[in-house]
């Protein structure tokens, strides 16, 4: 979904400087037709190193996901978000803005290196987007055993509810009660 929320913008104002480094983009969404101009702009320009798919294809986002090395979510704001939890299923570390849903299911690996699933930056501006992927690309480009950790953390994240959330919340509230029991 091209909409502002999801941080569009950020990605595409920090594009150029991502294809100067190396990277290849694919975008797909459909939505606001301002943030879908400058991806189809750089697909025409640029047509070896950006694909701009313009329609919502869920076959086709699923092989993007696990084609892909990095999945970039810049969402300005994200009350749950799916996407990268996806991505982390098919072993795509995701590169997300520290904001709602995307806070609590993403752990950032340059911060935590043992557990990290993925790559976080603080701010919603394209200079704090530009160092996440630049994290990630030098991870992936040293490789070896801390990167396959990387990807075998992400791929075994349980998001279940009944063997993830559920418990979780249910020890909350039974901690809740025997804080108000006393």
């Amino acid at each position: 979904r091209l909409d502002p929320q999801k941080g569009f913008d950020l990605l595409a104002d920090a594009a150029p400087a991502l294809l100067e480094r190396g990277a290849r983009l694919i975008v797909q969404g459909a939505g606001h037709p301002s943030l879908a101009d400058p991806f189809r702009e750089l697909a025409k320009s640029q047509p070896t190193k950006v694909a701009f798919i313009e329609r919502f294809d869920r076959e086709m986002a699923r092989r993007i996901y696990a084609g892909a090395d990095f999945f970039a979510m810049p969402s300005r704001f994200e009350p749950c978000g799916q996407g990268q939890m996806i991505a982390l299923r098919y072993g795509t570390p995701p590169i997300v803005h520290r904001t709602g849903g995307l806070a609590d299911t993403v752990v950032d690996v340059t911060r935590q290196p043992g557990a990290g699933t993925g790559f976080v930056f603080d701010d919603a501006t394209v200079e704090a987007l530009l160092r996440a992927c630049d994290a990630a690309f030098a991870l992936r480009d040293r490789g070896g055993a801390v990167w396959d950790r990387l990807i075998d953390r992400g791929m075994t994240v349980d998001f279940d509810w009944t063997t993830g959330s559920a418990p979780k919340y249910l020890d909350a509230y039974r901690r809740a009660l025997t804080i108000r029991r006393g």
